[in-house]
């Protein structure tokens, strides 16, 4: 394991070249983009990048598929926001009774038939238990799109924790991984707590990254910077986004110092520590949240022109502490 100075620590997947073509070609092929524009953007987003920097060590042809399902949440939720008024909620409980196979897509729906396409051959490939652990990670992250009125951070974590498919992502990484973790090890507290330490830097990086793309588009519904600002938090108060953005950070560094703390002591627990699947997991759990990092940095889905992602420093292994560049600024459709 890194020290925790040299944290976040990255390393992309060998052949993610290859996963961001896969990625890259079957959308374009398939997917109902309405312009010219979107079409580009997903190439400048880089989606199939996320899944290859998050699971360095996936299993090739595994990741494949959990690149095109985590490229699939992205456009699906940007799809259901486009629909009229109204059909979101009930648009979110079809695709996810496709998501589980429980209903077979609408004839001619290209969004319906991806996600059954992509979903089915997912299943296909793994245990039936995976399976339904995944399937309903990806319904959660579906169904959870409307953020309740904001009460503290806490709450707002483990809500986005969901809504953001943060625990998707994590259900995805097992499947890629060939890791599987019966419901009851994955209940264990102290696995809880390394996850949801991981996934509170995911969100909060996630958050900063994605705010000013969110302002300039007014969908800050979500946003973490737009809630502390509106209601600060724990006694403090913010003037700006910027000074948000300088607490979260500090509250990322700290969730990332509390996870490597976390780890060694979830390997000592009675029913943690005898297994393999168990260990595997959480050794991956500090890459999963230093490369949703480095992807939220370089990424078009957060860059926008005059404005980019805030850079920090990435730890990349075997080639020392470099701060990733800062990526072309890109126009949103």
């Amino acid at each position: 394991m890194p020290t925790i100075s040299a944290f976040p620590l990255a390393r992309n997947h060998l052949r993610f070249a290859e996963l961001i073509e896969a990625t890259d070609s079957f959308f374009l092929e398939t997917w109902p983009f309405e312009s010219q524009r979107e079409r580009d953007l997903l190439v400048q987003c880089h989606y199939g990048s996320f899944i290859s920097k998050i699971i360095p060590d996936g299993d090739f042809e595994k990741m494949i598929w959990a690149c095109r399902a985590s490229t699939l949440l992205f456009l699906t939720d940007d799809w259901i926001e486009k629909q009229p008024h109204g059909k979101g909620s009930g648009l979110s409980d079809r695709i996810a009774r496709i998501v589980r196979g429980e209903m077979d897509p609408t004839a001619g729906s290209l969004v319906e038939e991806m996600l059954n396409q992509i979903f089915r051959a997912i299943e296909g490939n793994t245990e039936v238990e995976q399976f339904r652990q995944l399937s309903h990670l990806t319904c959660e992250c579906l169904r959870l799109q409307d953020m309740p009125a904001y009460e503290n951070i806490t709450k707002y974590l483990d809500f986005r924790s969901y809504n953001s498919g943060g625990y998707f992502a994590l259900g995805l990484a097992r499947y890629a991984l060939n890791i599987y973790l019966t419901d009851d090890e994955l209940e264990v507290p102290r696995l809880v707590i390394c996850e949801r330490l991981a996934l509170d830097a995911i969100v909060m990086e996630n958050d900063v990254a994605s705010y000013e793309k969110e302002a300039e588009q007014n969908t800050l519904g979500n946003n973490l910077v737009a809630r502390l600002l509106q209601h600060g938090t724990d006694g403090h108060t913010f003037t700006s986004a910027s000074t948000v953005k300088v607490y979260l950070r500090e509250r990322i560094a700290d969730s990332e110092a509390r996870l490597r703390e976390a780890i060694p002591v979830a390997l000592t627990d009675t029913m943690l520590r005898t297994s393999d699947a168990v260990r595997r997991w959480l050794h991956a759990l500090p890459y999963i949240v230093s490369g949703s990092a480095w992807w939220s940095q370089h990424t078009g889905r957060y860059n926008i022109p005059g404005k980019p992602v805030p850079r920090r420093i990435i730890y990349l292994e075997g080639k020392g502490d470099i701060i990733v560049p800062e990526p072309q600024g890109i126009e949103f459709p």
